[in-house]
């Protein structure tokens, strides 16, 4: 049987190495392809680097929860790395029309690694030697055959095939229509930028709200800012560093930043922190990420059911599974090899009577 994985960012990963690492004999997948259309994998998994300091443009907590990131770093072998969130940093705030308040969060045990999240990705690609990976091979056409689905320019069609992808591009792409695609319109994507930059300690006048781990801002404040993140305060290995290293996040409602300059970007990110943080002067360094579908809002009523019979498998996988984290994804992405594992058995053991 044949297995085709559209999307390489962390879902499709995990449930690359899931899949070949608990198949058997009565489910055995004996080609498993994964297709990504960028020239990278990870998705919006993005570690930058200044010198020795380290910038996540994407996800930097790994929440530790049953199931989730955390225990899939431990089992390839890098639970070494696994660093924790620093216990002398300052819990989150949020700015409001009315000044500084607590940001209302959830206590979590959460973890970063030492070297970037990009870890994670480097490693999970280098145990996939069994997986044909396919980097800048985008996906344009998803067709039912009568054994299976087709890919655009395949001539062989794939017994089972989980697309990894956006729910706003599924429709665009697949050949299928009806209630197995209702789901998509209810989840809905805010574009977003993200400005990472390193300052001189010296930089803030604001030194107590620096000592924090970040702080959502509210939407009625009109800075068109949605959080900022204090990494040099967050994570302890990076508090060592003598500057302050932070990231800004941009997606006012009804705009989208993505659509910004460079330039417009790092003026808007320069001003909030002025305004907000007392910032003097520009910073040493900065960077600039782009993310047209990173955090999906997900009506809490919809169901995401496989289209699966004995002709063939199609399911698909996302942030908007069980929840737009790492963890999150990574949970759903060892449900759902086992749901398609469950399903090659059973059709192999079809087959045999």
């Amino acid at each position: 049987m044949r297995l085709a994985i559209v999307g390489g960012g962390i879902s499709g990963l995990a449930l690359a190495y899931y899949v070949t690492t608990r198949q058997h004999d009565a489910s055995r997948f004996d080609q498993v392809c994964l297709f990504e259309a960028s020239p990278r994998l990870g998705g919006v998994i993005d570690t930058r680097l200044w010198e020795s300091y380290v910038l996540e443009m994407g996800p930097d907590s790994l929440v530790d929860k049953p199931g989730g990131a955390v225990e899939l770093i431990r089992e390839i072998g890098l639970g070494d790395h696994l660093i924790p969130m620093n216990p002398d940093a300052k819990p989150p705030l949020m700015r409001t029309t009315d000044g500084w308040k607590p940001f209302p969060s959830t206590e979590t045990r959460s973890y970063s690694l030492d070297v970037g999240v990009h870890l994670l990705v480097e490693r999970l690609g280098d145990r996939l030697k069994s997986v044909d990976i396919k980097l800048n091979r985008p996906v344009s056409r998803v067709m039912r055959a009568s054994t299976g689905w087709y890919l655009d320019g395949d001539d062989t069609p794939y017994d089972a095939m989980v697309l990894a992808l956006p729910a706003s591009v599924i429709p665009l792409i697949l050949e299928e229509s009806g209630d197995p695609l209702s789901w998509c319109q209810h989840v809905q994507y805010q574009p977003r930028a993200v400005v990472g930059a390193v300052y001189r300690p010296d930089s803030f006048q604001a030194l107590d709200l620096v000592q924090h781990t970040g702080f959502v801002v509210s939407p009625q404040v009109g800075l068109g800012l949605t959080a900022v993140t204090w990494l040099s305060s967050k994570w302890p290995y990076r508090r060592r560093s003598p500057y302050i290293v932070l990231r800004t996040f941009w997606g006012p409602p009804g705009e989208n930043p993505g659509a910004w300059s460079d330039s417009e970007l790092l003026r808007r990110h320069q001003q909030a922190l002025e305004a907000l943080a007392g910032l003097r002067g520009a910073p040493l360094w900065h960077t600039i990420q782009r993310l047209e579908t990173a955090l999906p809002q997900v009506d809490g009523r919809v169901t995401i059911e496989p289209i699966a019979s004995d002709h063939g498998y199609l399911s698909f996988l996302g942030p908007y599974r069980i929840g737009p984290g790492v963890s999150d994804c990574v949970k759903a992405a060892a449900e759902e090899a086992d749901r398609v594992l469950a399903w090659g058995q059973q059709r192999t053991l079809g087959r045999r009577r």
